[in-house]
């Protein structure tokens, strides 16, 4: 099982790149999708391909990996909150 959070990334990216037959896959099997898209991601990296490199190595760099903590962080603590509130209720 995949997180909210990742799920709804995998949304965007689906829609974007693949229109709204991509997006119902995603929201429908996500864990497949994120899978198989990571296994690709794995399958083509030996490839010379200047996009995934870039979007691969961009990704792994510690300034970008320091956001994305503090992204997960944010959002952890988001969902902390409406949790307690709606507990409260």
């Amino acid at each position: 099982m995949i997180s909210k959070l990742n799920k709804r990334y995998l949304v965007q990216i689906a829609s974007k790149v693949g229109g709204e037959r991509k997006k119902r896959l995603a929201k429908k099997n996500p864990e497949e999708c994120l899978t198989s898209l990571l296994k690709t991601i794995s399958d083509e990296a030996h490839r010379p391909n200047a996009i995934l490199q870039f979007t691969v190595e961009r990704s792994l760099y510690d300034d970008t990996v320091k956001e994305a903590r503090q992204f997960l962080q944010r959002y952890k603590r988001k969902s902390v909150r409406k949790k307690v509130l709606s507990a409260t209720r």
